[in-house]
């Protein structure tokens, strides 16, 4: 990370400063957001692999395709939340008469998910410890399968991937303040009320599965 994309995490108001003065890139945002999609694939076909083990046997040479297919979700997913997350916060600066092309809310959106990309790399070699050590038993039961995969999400392993999750989520939320302050010319207050909503929502949902 060159040291101005690296400015983006240690002061996001600097970085930020003028950019509607420059052509909208939304090139690096892509790769940033598209490399979050491909760890959030690593744990998915992660997930999946072990999940699978609860089919019976004569079912266990469908696991490759659907890790493909939970793969390939994945990576949309992620993709598809970008999107989502800039015209949450572009509506939402509507009601504060922001004005600013989507494009450039798309852009600061995507350089705000630089923490996340890097707690999902924190994260993953502690999901991938956990997930190698897991055998469940094959069952068809819908309860059984339900109960053991809740049980997996509730060890102290993915409660630190969960935790680590909010805080970056938290480091997320700060930069796109500043992003979203300068791309829909708001007042820093507004941009906080902006960006604040659906991160507080999004938070509510992650310690919501902590403690359900």
């Amino acid at each position: 990370m060159d040291n101005k994309l690296f400015s983006v995490l240690t002061a996001p108001q600097r970085f930020f400063a003028g950019i509607e003065e420059r052509p909208v890139n939304l090139g690096i945002p892509a790769v940033i957001v598209l490399l979050m999609g491909l760890v959030s694939a690593a744990s998915a076909y992660l997930v999946t692999g072990v999940t699978m083990q609860i089919l019976p046997a004569e079912a266990q040479s469908m696991i490759g395709l659907i890790q493909g297919i939970s793969v390939i979700s994945a990576i949309i997913i992620v993709l598809v939340m970008w999107v989502i997350m800039a015209g949450i916060f572009y509506l939402i600066s509507m009601a504060f008469n922001g004005a600013g092309d989507f494009k450039r809310v798309l852009e600061v959106t995507g350089y705000g998910y630089i923490p996340q990309l890097i707690g999902g790399i924190i994260s993953l070699p502690l999901t991938i410890q956990y997930f190698a050590s897991i055998h469940l038993p094959e069952t068809t039961d819908p309860t059984l399968i339900q109960s053991a995969v809740s049980g997996m999400m509730k060890t102290p392993s993915m409660m630190v991937v969960s935790l680590i999750s909010i805080v970056f989520l938290l480091w997320s939320a700060n930069i796109w303040i500043f992003g979203v302050r300068e791309a829909r010319h708001l007042t820093t207050s507004n941009a906080v009320i902006t960006v604040g909503i659906p991160v507080l929502v999004s938070l509510l949902f992650s310690v919501y599965g902590l403690v359900a």
